[in-house]
């Protein structure tokens, strides 16, 4: 916006900003302060080009109104030669910015594009900063997501502090115990619609969460595809804390959710809900067993609300059974994929001990617990594309096939036998890949000896980062890298002295030495004698 009493210079100014500026601006006018707050108010102005002295709302009392109302609004002053003076009160103003009308079409409008140039770059950082923002929430997520799968998943004791649920943004106390509610999503009814679960869920959490009270602290996570759990906690800690109340509270949000489920998103869903409160370390029981009772029930197309029930001595047994099983078969591989020998052989140990304790080979446990081995192995074989050199070692085929055992015990011994394979070889390919990637940066020292050779320059060409190629290239070849380059550096050194006439300085560049007296003291250090008395001594007679 152009504000100027003077209709002249008004009309001359936007001209200028429409007809001859390379950059395409929406431009407008106002004849007074007035006026100009007026457009104001009606459309959002990046910069506005003001001058100083106006009758009525002068441009230093324009300015003060638009720094109150849009602060980030860039203000330019066409002033006078007499003008200074007037604006002195707010010229420390880091905003304020102003051009004398003397001096011509280009530099006003330097100054104008000039702001806009501060605007948009402005505005990347607020584009940067907020793209750092989502990536750090969907980080958050992510964690939330691992340290939940970790206590549901986990085996023995769960080691939470206060400190991780702070830091992960998860309002709830360790001192208190939680109630657990278990969502599954059944169906959606609205034909050729593809289900996106995350959605849905966050649309569940959302109506959930309005429905309770402020008193209770909720928290809601997605565990696996379909399911999620819902934990409810009191605010604060209440020693007369009334469980059966809380379950009734949110037992009537949960109902109400559910409508507006069907209702708004023609969803149905079956909810498990208990009034068993438990601490968050036996988050990972609780889940196992609401879901067991919902995998029990169909999915009906009409939503429903299951009240948990006691199971049976033999089902809850059966019930922790699968759950270790479960819990088991993640950890074996994870420790495959991160290479933690020791930790996968005990837990492949005691995963064989559980396959083996049934002595029926048609037991449905153990066969989906075999198979739910053999296919860690397997995927991690395909994956490492490792199938073609164990096809000479071990027969791979056995994995899916569970009747090529006699027993048990002898599918226990196979499962042994083929993840020794696999350690092995991926053992010999990290060898190999060391052995190679010590052998490009060798090469590369020997081509490159007057560059830079810093350890972080070789560190990207072995593509390592710079504290392991050093261990390794020593682990290699038993010295330093830094004395292999000076070795190297030396024996060039004393071929050029021997072989060329080039001068002392010239040689040292050529080694990769900047100064010739430095040059000069290395290689006396590393010969006894000085480069010319090496020339001397060796050198062409």
């Amino acid at each position: 916006m152009i504000v100027d009493d003077e209709l002249e210079i008004l009309e001359w100014l936007k001209e200028l900003f429409c007809y001859d500026c390379d950059r395409k601006l929406d431009v407008y006018g106002a004849n007074s302060g007035k006026k100009a707050l007026q457009l104001l108010n009606e459309v959002s102005f990046d910069v506005v080009l003001t001058d100083i002295k106006m009758p009525g709302m002068d441009g230093v009392a324009l300015f003060r109104k638009i720094k109150e109302n849009w602060p980030k609004c860039k203000v330019i002053f066409l002033t006078g030669y007499r003008d200074f003076d007037y604006i002195y009160e707010i010229i420390q103003n880091k905003d304020v910015r102003y051009v004398l009308k003397s001096e011509g079409d280009q530099v006003i409008m330097d100054h104008v594009l000039q702001a806009f140039g501060e605007i948009d770059e402005m505005l990347e950082m607020e584009r940067t900063r907020q793209a750092d923002q989502d990536r750090l929430e969907r980080a958050a997520v992510w964690l939330r997501k691992e340290f939940f799968q970790r206590i549901i998943y986990g085996t023995g004791p769960v080691d939470i502090t206060q400190g991780q649920l702070e830091e992960l943004k998860i309002p709830f106390s360790l001192d208190v115990p939680v109630l657990t509610f278990l969502c599954r999503i059944n169906d959606v009814h609205v034909p050729g619609y593809v289900v996106n679960e995350y959605e849905i869920f966050e649309q569940i959490f959302e109506m959930f969460e309005y429905y309770m009270p402020g008193h209770l602290c909720v928290y809601e996570q997605i565990v696996e595809p379909g399911y999620a759990v819902i934990l409810v906690q009191p605010a604060a800690a209440d020693k007369q804390v009334c469980w059966e109340r809380i379950f009734r509270i949110a037992a009537g949000a949960i109902e109400y959710t559910q409508k507006n489920s069907e209702n708004t998103l023609k969803l149905s869903t079956l909810f498990i809900i208990g009034s068993t409160a438990s601490p968050i370390s036996e988050l990972g029981k609780r889940y196992e067993k609401l879901k067991t009772i919902a995998v029990n029930q169909k999915r009906l197309p009409e939503s429903v609300i299951i009240k948990e029930d006691k199971l049976s001595d033999h089902m809850e047994e059966e019930h922790e059974n699968y759950g270790y099983m479960i819990s088991q078969i993640q950890l074996l591989e994870s420790y495959l994929e991160l290479g933690k020998q020791n930790e996968y052989y005990s837990s492949l140990q005691e995963l064989t001990v559980c396959l083996m304790k049934d002595g029926s080979m048609h037991s449905n446990y153990s066969l989906e617990l075999y198979y739910s081995i053999s296919m860690v192995i397997l995927r991690f074989i395909n994956k490492n594309d490792l199938a073609q050199q164990m096809a000479f070692k071990i027969g791979v085929y056995k994995l899916t096939r569970a009747d090529e055992h006699l027993t048990w015990e002898e599918a226990a011994r196979y499962l042994f036998q083929i993840s020794e394979v696999v350690f092995t070889l991926l053992e010999a390919r990290e060898e190999e890949r060391n052995d190679n990637t010590v052998v490009k940066v060798q090469e590369y020292i020997r081509e490159h000896l007057s560059e830079d050779l810093t350890l972080t320059r070789l560190a990207e060409i072995g593509c390592f980062n710079a504290s392991y190629l050093s261990r390794l290239f020593k682990q290699v070849y038993g010295y330093n890298i830094s004395d292999y380059i000076m070795k190297m550096r030396i024996d060039r050194a004393k071929e050029l002295l021997i072989g060329t006439d080039n001068k002392i300085n010239e040689v040292s560049v050529r080694v990769g030495y900047l100064s010739a007296h430095s040059f000069t003291r290395t290689f006396k250090a590393a010969t006894g004698m000085s480069p010319l008395e090496y020339r001397e001594k060796y050198g062409k007679v």
